[in-house]
Order: C-alpha cells, then sequence, then structure tokens
C-alpha cells in the first residue's frame, strides 16, 4: 500500500520503519541517561559508605600546620556534613 503526501510516496512499511528508528534512538538516549545517573548514584553510596567522621584528635593535629583555625567552627562543619550524610543515606 503506497500513500503519497506532498508529491513524495511512502509505504506502510517506510512509516513503520521510520517510527522504529525514532523510538530506537529515543531508547538509547534514555539507556545513556539511565547509564550516567547509574553510575552517578554508585559514586554517591561509595562516598557515603566510605566516609568517616571527622573527631577532635583530627582537628587538633590541623593546629600544628594552621595555629589559628577556628576549631569550634570546623567542629560546627562537620555536624552540618554528618547530618546531610545521614539525611542522603537514608
Amino acid at each position: 500500500m503506497e500513500k503519497t503526501a506532498l508529491g513524495i510516496s511512502y509505504t506502510v512499511a517506510d512509516i513503520v520503519n521510520a517510527i522504529n528508528n525514532e523510538l530506537a534512538e529515543e531508547l538509547r538516549n534514555y539507556k545513556r541517561q539511565r547509564s550516567s545517573q547509574e553510575s552517578k548514584l554508585k559514586r554517591i553510596r561509595k562516598d557515603l559508605s566510605n566516609r568517616e567522621s571527622l573527631n577532635g584528635q583530627q582537628f587538633r593535629k590541623l593546629t600544628d600546620s594552621f595555629p589559628s583555625v577556628n576549631l569550634e567552627k570546623l567542629k560546627d562543619i562537620e555536624k552540618f556534613h554528618e547530618s546531610i550524610t545521614n539525611i542522603l543515606h537514608d
């Protein structure tokens, strides 16, 4: 069966093939996006599982190199990071 539109002849098979090609390209794009998102998620999960909490002892070592560092501010920042990590981990 052949149809004519704007002086161009199309068969049903041509139309079906064109649609299949478009859908196949869409599927490839979605698979690439999924793969990218899975890689990001894997990195995040790895980071969360390997993360160690910093303690006061580690902060005190920092004062050897940076004597004027504000340890209380660093502890507050670390607590914030821990709370964000807990939210993301759940």
